[in-house]
């Protein structure tokens, strides 16, 4: 059901001059991830960026590229961002037309700062 909602999503047409959409999924625990992996890479095949555990250079730049609004260089390789809470630390997501936290944090102060987190 999730990949059929984010399809209509992703395939829905946008109004003149408005940027495509695109998607980011946030979850507290590395297991979601993985399973959620598993159902996206199915159905959206190389279109989605997954973050697990380590975030080197090359995926910080290929993140900002992809889902940075500021950034000189705009890529359209992705379309859904998968990871945990790790990826709403310091990366600006605002190319996102839909932000997706899977599990709710225990915090909720967590939940606030990552909105936070996307807006600026």
């Amino acid at each position: 059901m999730l990949d059929k909602n984010l399809n209509k999503v992703l395939t829905q047409s946008q109004a003149r001059g408005e940027p495509k959409r695109k998607i980011v999924i946030f979850s507290v625990y590395l297991n979601t991830v993985r399973y959620l992996e598993q159902i996206l890479q199915k159905h959206f095949n190389d279109r989605v960026l997954v973050v697990k555990n380590n975030l080197p250079s090359s995926k910080i730049d290929e993140i900002n590229k992809n889902f940075d609004a500021s950034q000189e260089e705009k890529k359209d390789k992705y379309d859904i961002l998968l990871g945990a809470d790790r990826i709403s630390e310091g990366l600006k997501l605002n190319r996102a037309g839909m932000v997706i936290n899977y599990d709710i944090p225990l915090v909720l102060l967590e939940l606030y700062r990552e909105s936070e987190e996307l807006t600026l």
